[in-house]
């Protein structure tokens, strides 16, 4: 009998006893590295929408290879299950107007791309239902990691707070480093894993890899750094 691979992290987190749906909008700088990090602690329920191609200088910053070509979610789905043995749901897809997310109960869903109009799309789509929506952004060395419960009214309107007037540099990944994306990615699964053994998470965090200091705003607003 092959021996359980997660045998030495059961004691901080068993795969076979917690598991959540996970939807991952955008599989770029923040999204691959989110997808990566889920599939090796063993979370199966993945599903990742994203319709941009690997460019060249996504390859430094993103989970992929110099040899990935096409598509990001084709690459992707390849990856993790080498790495892992996971095989996640893809979805070549735009969110639009017309989308409709899949709504569950052991559901969370991550907002991994640099799109304002998008961010507001889902959000309406998900407000009033118990479901988790965590949006990471990332700008130069900054990152910012918000929490939404979107039966939560107060956090819903306080979230919309954020996307109006400037977006602030941390609206796109194009200053972007590894490093960053690494971390933030890091505290999204963190996030994840606090959520499935349902404990407490902040509604927004604010860091910058160049210091050893954290933000923790608990369900509270700030301007965008």
């Amino acid at each position: 009998m092959t021996k359980d691979i997660y045998f030495k992290q059961a004691k901080l987190f068993n795969p076979h006893e917690n598991q959540m749906n996970c939807f991952v909008y955008g599989a770029g700088s923040i999204g691959s590295h989110v997808v990566m990090g889920l599939a090796k602690i063993g979370i199966k329920n993945i599903t990742v929408y994203d319709f941009d191609e690997i460019e060249d200088s996504n390859i430094p910053a993103q989970f992929y290879k110099m040899e990935s070509k096409g598509l990001k979610v084709d690459c992707l789905k390849k990856i993790v299950k080498e790495f892992t043995g996971i095989d996640i749901e893809i979805e070549s897809k735009k969110i639009e107007e017309d989308f409709s997310p899949v709504i569950s109960l052991n559901s969370i869903h991550i907002v991994a791309f640099d799109n304002i109009e998008g961010r507001k799309l889902l959000i309406e789509k998900l407000k009033d239902f118990p479901v988790v929506m965590i949006d990471g952004r990332i700008g130069g060395f900054n990152y910012q990691k918000y929490n939404i419960r979107c039966d939560n009214d107060k956090e819903v309107e306080d979230y919309l707070k954020t996307l109006d007037g400037e977006f602030s540099e941390l609206e796109c990944g194009e200053k972007c480093l590894w490093v960053v994306n690494s971390m933030i990615s890091s505290l999204i699964v963190s996030d994840i894993i606090r959520l499935i053994k349902k404990q407490d998470v902040s509604f927004l965090t604010i860091g910058n890899i160049m210091s050893d200091r954290n933000i923790v705003k608990n369900k509270e607003v700030v301007e965008s750094a």
